[in-house]
């Protein structure tokens, strides 16, 4: 346990901070399972539409430096590839 005011400080923003990064990571992850199970039964309408809102979800969690850019990029351009495979 912390002994100095600051530092007690610092482990409640640490934890606020925490619980609001968990909750977005696992918004992150719903949003790309409805995107893969959109995938697998093979609607393309349903699938782009999630796809749109997964990349801008995970376009604003980069930003906000929940995740890397370069993950966000990887992960977006996987599905798109995903994505353009099912036949319409």
């Amino acid at each position: 346990m912390a002994n100095i005011k600051a530092s007690e400080k610092d482990i409640r923003r640490i934890r606020k901070r925490n619980e609001i990064n968990s909750q977005r990571r696992s918004e992150l992850r719903t949003l790309y399972k409805k995107v893969v199970k959109s995938i697998d039964t093979g609607s393309k309408d349903i699938a782009v539409e999630s796809f749109r809102l997964y990349t801008k979800a995970m376009d604003t969690a980069a930003r906000k430096g929940l995740i890397k850019k370069t993950n966000a990029s990887r992960h977006k351009s996987r599905l798109a590839l995903r994505i353009n495979k099912i036949s319409a």
